[in-house]
This record gives structure tokens, sequence and C-alpha cells, in this order.
């Protein structure tokens, strides 16, 4: 009544070698930095990949991957200091 995933299936030629590369796959621990982008792209609806990818995908489905922004943070110091005008 079970049938195994094609993705399971392609991970080894032997029950024993599947196994094997399935357990390791838990071994890995995704990079801080991967975790914050997939956090932020999920939390704005983003399309999250290259540039490349993410134009593809906006070709495709004719929405876009990404928002374009509307100027910045305005109360970030950084927005700040680049908006004000020399003495």
């Amino acid at each position: 009544m079970l049938t195994p995933h094609e993705g399971y299936l392609a991970l080894g030629k032997t029950s024993a070698l599947r196994e094997s590369a399935y357990r390791y796959l838990f071994q890995l621990q995704i990079p801080d930095m991967d975790v914050e982008a997939i956090r932020l792209a999920t939390n704005k609806s983003w399309v999250l990949g290259s540039e490349n990818f993410i134009e593809q995908f906006e070709r495709r489905v004719g929405v876009a991957g990404k928002t374009a922004g509307h100027g910045g943070d305005r109360k970030s110091k950084g927005y700040k200091k680049s908006t004000t005008l020399p003495p």
C-alpha cells in the first residue's frame, strides 16, 4: 500500500544506500544566513533564488518575484545619513 517517493529512490540503488543517504541529509546544518534568507522570502512572499531564476519566474508567471522597494527605512541611521544635505 505504500510506494516510495521517486526522490527517495533516487538517493541510491539499494535500500541500504538510500537509507544512508537519507540519514546524511539530516546531519547537515543549514547556514544561518540561508535560514534568514528563507524566513525573509517567506514572510514577504518573495521568490527565493538567483537573479536569473527570479527573472524566469517573473516572465513565466507575470508577477514580480520581489518588491522594488519604496525608498528604504526612513528611521534607519543609514537612510538619514544618505539624505542629509551637507552644511
